[in-house]
């Protein structure tokens, strides 16, 4: 005896597994879920330039100045980062790096700065009261 013929909402078993009732097929040419490619005809975002590691370690040490002594290593790591990253190319051989490719950090180096004169300012101003008052 012969099957009955298959019906409307009849599937195979492997195919009735695979898509649920209401699901629509894929196109092939669709994106996959995680593919980060920019849509046909925008513009591709360039990548962030590196931040420059001596630019970041003024900036920590110019926060942790509150310790004595501290904000002159952040005064030190600001002036080198900002010498590396000076159009000019200024420090660029010493620190490895091809004209025209310093990393970013000048704002970070900048931070550094003033936060290492700031209280490497304060930290004399409190020694110089402390030895004036003793």
């Amino acid at each position: 005896m012969a099957s009955p013929p298959p019906g409307p909402g009849d599937r195979e078993p492997d195919e009735a597994a695979a898509l649920p009732d209401d699901a629509t097929p894929v196109p092939a040419d669709a994106p996959v879920p995680g593919d980060h490619a920019p849509p046909p005809g925008a513009a591709a975002v360039p990548d962030a330039a590196p931040l420059d590691p001596v630019a970041v370690a003024a900036l920590a040490l110019g926060l942790l100045g509150v310790v004595p002594l501290v904000g002159i290593a952040a005064i030190g790591c600001g002036h080198l980062a900002l010498r590396r990253a000076s159009p000019a190319g200024h420090g660029r051989a010493m620190a490895g790096l091809a004209p025209g490719h310093a990393p970013e950090g000048r704002g970070l180096a900048l931070a550094g700065l003033v936060l290492g004169y700031a209280l490497t300012a304060l930290w004399v101003v409190l020694a110089v009261l402390l030895l004036a008052r003793g």
